[in-house]
């Protein structure tokens, strides 16, 4: 599918309407024109930008710097690449960097900075950016180690205010901090969610909290804007990424698979996008907040930037990129577009023969800074038809189900007072289930797995009233000394199967479902399997191979408690 600007469709539509039927053919082929002249006068190529952070990227305002952080923080020039400042951070705990933003004047670049070991502070920092775009006079706003009534997961996100003197950023513990730029002094804060940003005019904030709800809030006391009673919600999602429109009217909330566009007034859902086992990357509006970019880090390590209408959630386009891309933004003024990636492939045929020769992957992160007309004109119509997985055509697994419908039982509290227990490090436990996992051979030869787990890797539930919990990381190796590996051999046809009761997966990650309704599970088995099938990436030994196989979705019916 092709774009076509507006104004370019509005002009040729004009020019029909003034001279004519006899003339809509000039008219026609004039606009033809026009626009291959424009392509070809935008086509002129973009530096890549090596050496660069790859993990999170901002633009200027003016467009002329890029700001791209992982482990460090770097500015370079947008057009030529040239690097222009390279910070290092010195927290001395493997901080890695989650977010950056400019200040609407450019003068300033604020940083969120997530703890590198157990027990290490999350970060909030600012900087000044100097004339000559560089970086000094670093402050640190917030150092702040996890709290035993924090949430399990953070939502890395900084907002300055319109008129840059003032900048807030949440925490896990749902606490809103605020701060003055001209010299870091906390001007206050108060419990609110785990995020927020500044209204358009700039005189309350924008709260969200770790279930999805949006509230405004007052800069000063923190006290509700509208103080009313709210409907009864019907859309939850537990929140791991948000992003605001620029306009302020729309709020992008997701988790791992699942994406929410909410209206900020009415904190009504607008769309609820559901991606089935295509893990979100990065979630940005574009300038306009017309438009919703997603980055998608699919489980075979493809990956695309899938574009949805951000006023009804229709998905326009896919955006193919190469592997490992991460981070995505655009230019303030709509012109480009950057994102960034690890790069396999050594900069000159010397150091690749080098490394060929001492068996050495190359890895250098970079940037890609692209017009995002061409991008928009170049994207192919979405049809995500099903893509061929590591293991295809070895095993199938499927979820079978034993009921005809499950209950909605949410011990006598409502959705809402549900949702506030959820994370709270009291989690309620989640909805008994009675459901068997199956995994076949669908070969023709014998299949061997390699230890095999009695539990799912991973299991998300979509739905409208679906909240997942953010997996824990866990072991599941056998040091020295541990009781040795087993097989389970495969014939063709033959299958190994467990059930389960709980909505989760490993032992932690609770799933929940709030509303009565229909909702979709989906889970993953991660298995080590012998012969290797194509496309696993992962090695255990020389015979055995590590695969993620899902299960095709499985409907089912929630129905009120009695």
């Amino acid at each position: 599918m092709r774009f076509v600007p507006l104004c370019s469709v509005c002009l040729a539509l004009g020019l029909v309407s003034r001279a004519g039927p006899e003339t809509a053919d000039v008219a026609k082929n004039k606009a033809a024109s026009e626009k291959q002249t424009n392509r070809k006068a935008a086509s002129r190529p973009l530096p890549l930008i090596h050496y660069a952070q790859s993990g999170v990227i901002a633009f200027s305002p003016d467009g002329k710097t890029i700001a791209s952080g992982d482990g460090a923080v770097c500015l370079h020039d947008v057009a030529t690449g040239r690097l222009l400042w390279r910070s290092i951070t010195d927290f001395k705990q493997s901080e890695t960097c989650k977010f950056l933003v400019f200040s609407p004047d450019g003068r300033k670049l604020a940083a969120a900075y997530k703890g590198g070991f157990i027990g290490s502070p999350n970060y909030v920092v600012l900087w000044e950016v100097t004339p000559e775009r560089k970086l000094h006079n670093r402050r640190v706003l917030l150092a702040r180690p996890r709290g035993d009534n924090d949430l399990p997961t953070t939502v890395y996100h900084v907002a300055f205010s319109p008129d840059s003197k003032t900048i807030v950023s949440g925490s896990p513990d749902r606490t809103i901090y605020l701060w003055e730029t001209s010299t870091g002094k906390e001007l206050g804060h108060f419990k609110a969610g785990v995020t927020a940003a500044f209204a358009a005019d700039g005189r309350s904030l924008t709260c969200v909290d770790h279930d999805g709800t949006i509230r405004g809030r007052q800069i000063a006391t923190g006290d509700l804007v509208i103080d009313r009673e709210q409907p009864a919600r019907k859309d939850f999602i537990y929140v791991q990424q948000a992003a605001f429109s620029p306009d302020g009217k729309r709020l992008a909330v997701c988790d791992e698979y699942t994406l929410s566009i909410k209206n900020v007034e009415t904190g009504e859902a607008i769309a609820r996008i559901d991606f089935q086992g295509d893990s979100i990357g990065k979630v940005v509006f574009t300038p306009d907040g017309q438009t919703l970019a997603v980055v998608i880090q699919e489980f075979h390590r493809n990956g695309f930037i899938r574009f949805f209408d951000a006023t009804t959630g229709l998905e326009h386009c896919d955006f193919k990129t190469p592997p490992r891309t991460g981070s995505l933004a655009f230019s303030c003024n709509g012109k480009f577009m950057a994102f960034g990636e690890e790069n396999a492939s050594p900069p000159n045929g010397l150091i690749r023969s080098f490394l060929k020769f001492l068996n050495l992957e190359w890895q250098e992160n970079m940037l890609r800074v692209q017009d995002l007309a061409i991008v928009l004109d170049s994207a192919e119509k979405s049809t995500h038809e099903a893509k061929a997985e590591p293991g295809k055509g070895l095993l199938e697994a499927e979820i079978i189900v034993n009921q005809e419908a499950f209950d909605c039982s949410l011990g006598g509290l409502t959705a809402e007072e549900f949702s506030e227990r959820i994370g709270s490090g009291d989690d309620p436990p989640g909805p008994h289930i009675n459901l068997i996992f199956k995994l076949r051979n669908v070969s023709n030869q014998k299949v061997t797995l390699f230890d095999p787990d009695k539990r799912l890797s991973s299991l998300y539930l979509f739905g409208p009233g679906a909240m997942n919990l953010p997996l824990y990381s866990y072991q599941t190796g056998v040091g020295p000394g541990g009781p040795p590996p087993e097989y389970l051999t495969l014939g063709p046809g033959d299958s190994y199967s467990f059930s389960f009761t709980h909505l989760r997966a490993s032992s932690k990650g609770h799933r929940y479902w709030l509303t009565p309704g229909e909702y979709t599970i989906r889970a993953a088995y991660h298995c080590s399997v012998s012969p290797p099938p194509e496309g696993a990436d992962l090695s255990l030994n020389d015979r055995f191979r590590c695969i993620w196989i899902w299960t095709s979705p499985l409907r089912i019916n929630v129905v009120a408690s009695k």
